[in-house]
Parts: C-alpha cells; structure tokens; sequence
C-alpha cells in the first residue's frame, strides 16, 4: 500500500494485495464411513478373497485387492474356513451363521472411493485499488476510488480406474473459473460549517461491472492412472463438459445530505439520502429502480437537563426510515469504559419470486411469479466494556445478541406452498407463519406390543403405521384415524437468538483474545438415519431401543427396520442450538524502536486457532448441529434446514507473521 501527497490538495493511494491458495477436498461423504461394515476389511486377505471367488463374477479377486460390500451380495457365510474347518468362537462353541448374505449394498469401499479420487483446486487472485482525493475548493472535494479484483480458479476432479467401481473407467474433471470485477465510486462532499449548525452534501455515481466464464471438461478412459492431462483422454465425455459466460453491469447515482444543529445545549442530526440503481439483470422498461430514505437522531447528553450528570459521555436516540425501519439508542458511561448499542427494526418486502401452481392446460405443474410478501423484525444488542485498565495491562470485552423473526403476509391466492426435500421431508410455507416450517407427523414415543395397538381403536390406511416396535404416530385431529390430516408443522430452523462475545487482553507487546459464539434455539431436519446402516450402527440411535414386547426399551426409541417412515416425523427433528470457541488468537508487537532498526515500520508475530470447541445442544445425535445440507434441486429459499453427512466442525491453527515497511 503506498499513500503519496502531490500537494497540499492532492492524495493518492494505491494499494496491490495479490493471493494463491491451494485447497485439497475429501471425495467421500462422512455417511458412507459410517454406512460401511465394521467387519468388512478395507483390503482382501486370504480368507475373504476365496470366499468372493465363489462367484464366477469375482473370480479374479486377489488378496491385497480393494473390498467392496457388492463382493459379498448372494454369497452365504456358514461358519466354515476354506479348508472345511468350523469357526470356533472365544468361548469354545461352534459359529452359528445367520441366515441371509453378509451384504447386500452395492456401495464401494469408502477407504478404497477415498485413495482413488482427488480432488485438488489452486485459485490466483489479485485485489487492487486507487484512491485519488482532491480539495477543489474549501470545503468542496472531489474523490474517485477504483477498484480491480480478479480471480482464476483452476480444479481436478480425478477418478482412478475402478475408484467408483468395478469396471468404471478412469475420469477427469477440468474446472476453469475466471472472475473479473471493475468498480469505480466518484463523489463530490460539501460541508460548511455554522455558528450553532453545519451542512454537508454529498453526490455521485458508481459503475460496476462483472464477467466471470465457467467451463468444464470431462476426459475418459486414459492409458494410465498417473498421466492426468486431458490430451491423454481416449473420450470427452460430452454431458459432463459445458461452459458458460456472464456479466452484469450496474449503475447508480447517488445523494445524501447531513444537517447537525449543535448549540451549546441540544444537537440533532437529519439525513436524507436518495439512490436510483439499475442494472442489466432486468428488461426494458424495469431496469431503474429508486431508494429513498431519511433518518434523525438526538444527541440527549448535550440536553441542558443531562448537562450535568458527568458520568454520562454519550446518550443518543436515531430513527431511520427507507428499506426497513431501524430505531436505536446509543450509550455511553463512566470515561465510555461501557457502552451499549441497542437496534430494533423492521421491514417487508414485496413482489418475492416463488413458484406458483398452474393450470392442467399449460402443460408445466409451476410458474414463477412475484406473488409473496415477508414482513421481519428484530433487534441487536451490543456490549462492550473495558474491566481493567493500567500502564502495561487492559482487559476489554464486547457482547452481542441479537433476535430475528419473519412472517409471510401473502402468497398471491395460495394459502400455503409445500415444498419436498432430498428425503421426502416436507416443508411448509404457510400465510401467517414463518419462511419455512417442518411438516409432518407428530409421535409419542413407540407401539410396545400388538395388545396396546389394538387398545388404541385407531385405524389408518398408511403403510406400516401399526408396527410393535415402530414409531407411535399421534392422531392429531383426533377422529380416530391416522391420516395425511395429520401432519401439521413439526419445527422451524429460526433460532430464538444468536449471541457472542470476545475478551481482548494486553500485556506490554503481547496481546491475546478469544470469542464464544453460539445459537440457541431452532431446529433441524436429521437426514443421516433414513440409512439402514446409521440406524443400526449409531448408539445415538439404537441405545435402548425396542427390541420386543418383553424388552421395549425405553419406549421411545424404535426399531431400526420397523414401522413408519422416521423422515416423515418429528423423530427426525433435532434441536439445532450449539455454543462454540470460535477462536483464540496470541500474538508479539515488536517495539517500535526495534522495527526501525531493522528498516521496519512494525512488525507482529502471532498465533491464530479457530474452533477450538463446540458443543451442540443436549440430545442432538449427529455430529455437527451447525451443518446444512441443501444443494442441488433442493436449493430454495423455501427448503432450509436439513442436514445430512454433516463433517465435524474443523479445527485450524494458523502461525503468521505482519511486517510494514
């Protein structure tokens, strides 16, 4: 970064702030970890590799070759070694085998799927900016500030021979991404100053343009798993390789007027501000759109009645009216070793783009079409405070918390919207109530035996509703029948508030901090037991399960294979409040006297941990509650909340070193 004066009115400042990144990603989800059999080896030895051969499909089976849980699929285990001699368990007694193949899955060796596919992605970046501020007249400056960021993502995808399975051919992807943004800001601020009162005006425009192009190949069946080029590519797999082109411009102009009325005894302060936007995104005739907006604020402390009350440095009130309506107090006490910031605001917004049914005729189930209208309110609250403070030591901290909440006013002439997710799960739009809700069934606990089924005199044409040992589903219209009028909203992923806070410590050179941050409240949509083998395998979900009539359990807990699908209820809604140390940091300031000796400016060196901790809430039975999943056809604004192979949180340590010349 480089500041030079060229007159007494004329700066400039540039500064340049290149990057490279290089980033390696895992190819297998975590689920398929916990899908795999915990007796299957993750290589064939003697033994298992014999014993696939007993199928003419896996007769070329090595020891030392990858195993997969289709090498075992219609082969039946009796207990009995390859030389004919019965398996002899710890305890003495002869191996009874269950009835049934080991496996069924079709499903690769995770271990092997996870050797066999990289996946390695390099991006060049370079950010830079000049800022050029001229005094035209007093009081009047002109100031320009052009910006130019770049970006070029380059990623392989790469698949050994057989990684995805047996036969599959080796493949590449090729991902090339350019990104190019160009800002310029250019204004003219005036101020002028009164007795009692000052004005400041301020206009200009801004144009911002973006082109990014995206393209991607994908080459197939090379001569060898370590030449990697795509020229080596025996096929180009034409549905995997596509590309595509965007840019987008905006324009803006801009005006804002400040006026203070500071007397010896009051001050007040009024803004007005008015943008008109456009941009290339929309048609003719709609390209323009207009923002005004105004606000006030009162500096009480300077009222004559507060005058003198010494211990209050700052108490001030605003107001502010445009795109949502904000009102805040701002407080300050004791030589501002505390303050407070308080915000509480509301909006609606109008026109929001959904999907909406269509008649039979038009030949498509939804259209899109402006038809919703969401109101949100809110508020945060800011603390911060400075506990200790001496010659070579400070300790300070800030808080914060905030609420948000939403409402649907309208959905044009629909009542509600349901909209199905990656496992069935529904989710709910519903005039009157939040964004999103969860849908379905509610459950009291399981069936214990066929006597309490038949006890109950419900009835139901769904499938598997009365199972001993599957999910007790609640009659919630109480007719006596469990049917789809059944289902009502189950939870939402709005949290009741957000909170964090971070502690700062000095010494001397050395400075060391840490932040908490956590969420309290809201749910989530547990996707990871609609798998047999979570259901089975996780104590999280079969500790205590019902087992018979004889051996209920808890009687909460259902049997894995049994009854009523668990995606379709509240035994899927997990509580998605967590608390977490987000990060430590210690760090040295060399002293400026040795900075200059050695042609420095400063210098700092410093350690930095995120997510050292995190703690999700108290029956959650996952592994990350911070985790979401909803990409690919069920990414919408209306399907929020659910989870599925969700990693853990992941933990980094970073040592760096600042120098400024």
């Amino acid at each position: 970064k480089f500041d030079i004066d060229l007159s007494k009115r004329v700066k400039l400042s540039v500064n340049i702030n290149p990057s490279y990144t290089t980033k390696e990603s895992p190819s297998e989800n975590l689920t398929n970890f916990w899908r795999y059999p915990t007796w299957l080896p993750y290589k064939h030895n003697d033994l298992t590799a014999v014993f696939v051969n007993q199928n003419p499909q896996w007769a070329s089976i090595q020891p030392g070759d990858y195993a997969h849980p289709r090498h075992f699929i219609d082969l039946i285990y009796n207990g009995t070694y390859p030389d004919g001699s019965q398996l002899i368990l710890p305890d003495g007694t002869t191996f009874t085998p269950a009835t049934g193949s080991p496996s069924n899955s079709a499903q690769n060796n995770p271990m092997a799927s996870l050797l066999s596919h990289d996946i390695n992605a390099k991006s060049y970046g370079l950010q830079s900016g000049a800022t050029l501020n001229v005094n035209l007249l007093p009081g009047l400056d002109f100031k320009t500030m052009n910006t130019l960021y770049m970006k070029y993502d380059t990623k392989l995808d790469w698949s050994n021979r057989n990684a995805d399975g047996d036969g599959i051919v080796n493949k590449g992807i090729y991902y090339d991404n350019t990104y190019l943004d160009l800002l310029t800001e250019n204004t003219l601020n005036y101020k002028k100053e009164f007795e009692n009162n000052s004005l400041e005006f301020l206009a200009g425009f801004t144009a911002q343009q973006t082109k990014s192009t995206n393209t991607q190949t994908t080459g197939l069946d090379y001569p060898s798993d370590n030449i990697t080029t795509l020229n080596n590519a025996l096929f180009i797999d034409k549905s995997g390789t596509f590309g595509s082109k965007n840019q987008v411009g905006l324009l803006s102009f801009l005006a804002r007027t400040n006026y203070v009325i500071d007397a010896e005894y009051i001050k007040f302060i009024f803004s007005l501000s008015y943008r008109k936007d456009g941009s290339s995104y929309f048609g003719p005739g709609r390209k323009w759109g207009d923002f005004p907006a105004a606000s006030i604020g009162w500096v009480v402390n300077k009222e004559s009645f507060l005058n003198i009350v010494d211990w209050i440095d700052k108490l001030g009130f605003r107001a502010s009216y445009g795109a949502q309506t904000n009102f805040g107090v701002d407080l300050a006490l004791f030589n501002n070793r505390i303050s407070l910031s308080v915000d509480v605001y509301n909006s609606v917004t109008d026109k929001l783009l959904l999907q909406q049914a269509t008649m039979a005729f038009s030949g498509v189930p939804l259209s899109w079409n402006n038809i919703g209208s969401l109101y949100n309110e809110g508020y945060e609250f800011e603390l911060a405070a400075t506990i200790l403070k001496s010659n070579n030591f400070k300790w300070s901290t800030t808080s914060n918390l905030s609420h948000t909440k939403n409402e649907i006013k309208e959905l044009g002439n629909e009542a509600y919207l349901l909209n199905y997710g990656e496992r069935n799960e529904i989710y709910k739009s519903v005039v009157g109530g939040p964004l999103v809700q969860f849908f379905g069934y509610k459950t009291d606990g399981i069936w214990i035996s066929q006597a309490q089924i038949d006890a109950s005199g419900l009835t139901s044409d769904l499938p598997s509703v009365f199972k001993p040992g599957g999910l007790r589903l609640v009659d919630v219209d109480g007719n006596g029948i469990i049917d789809t009028n059944d289902r009502t909203i189950i939870g939402d992923p709005y949290p009741d508030f957000t909170w964090g806070f971070t502690n700062n410590f000095t010494f001397k050179a050395f400075d060391f901090s840490f932040t908490w941050q956590g969420v309290q409240g809201g749910e989530l949509i547990n996707g990871d037991p609609n798998y047999g083998e979570t259901k089975s395998r996780n104590v999280n979900y079969n500790s205590n399960r019902w087992l018979s009539p004889e051996n209920p359990g808890d009687g909460r807990t259902p049997y894995e294979e049994i009854g009523f699908n668990w995606m379709l209820t509240d035994y899927v809604v997990e509580d998605a409040s967590y608390f977490a140390l987000r990060e430590v940091n210690l760090g040295y300031t060399l002293p400026v006297s040795l900075a200059k000796k050695i042609g420095l400016s400063s210098l700092r060196l410093y350690s930095s941990a995120q997510n050292v901790y995190f703690r999700s809430a108290s029956g959650y039975r996952g592994i990350n509650s911070e985790g979401r999943s909803t990409s690919g056809p069920y990414s919408s604004a209306l399907v929020a909340g659910y989870q599925r192979g969700a990693f853990p949180i992941a933990k980094t340590i970073v040592f760096g070193i600042d120098i400024n010349f």
